[in-house]
């Protein structure tokens, strides 16, 4: 495990759950959206970057990186959310 990457383990580790390096944000598209086109681009940012695939597990004690190999996202069902309560979540994340 690099350098790098074990302050991040050892966050996980003694505050699991924590939103640590964590950066929230949220977009809000209008207009048609081509959900396949979406997905392969979204794939095929997946597969171009280890770190969005890379998880860290714990062997015999000791933190080990694994990356996963390259799966093909897939966007949730589409539901329109309420518009007040997504511009007030918006703002929010915005403002943190």
């Amino acid at each position: 495990m690099s350098g790098a990457c074990s302050p991040c383990y050892k966050v996980r580790v003694e505050a699991p759950g924590a939103a640590v390096y964590v950066i929230p944000g949220a977009l809000e598209l209008r207009g048609a959206l081509d959900a396949p086109v979406l997905e392969r681009a979204l794939g095929a940012l997946v597969n171009r970057h280890e770190s969005l695939r890379t998880v860290f597990v714990s062997v015999d004690g000791q933190p080990q990186q694994v990356v996963a190999e390259q799966p093909q996202p897939q966007l949730l069902p589409k539901s329109k959310p309420n518009s007040a309560s997504f511009s007030q979540r918006l703002a929010a994340t915005r403002s943190e």
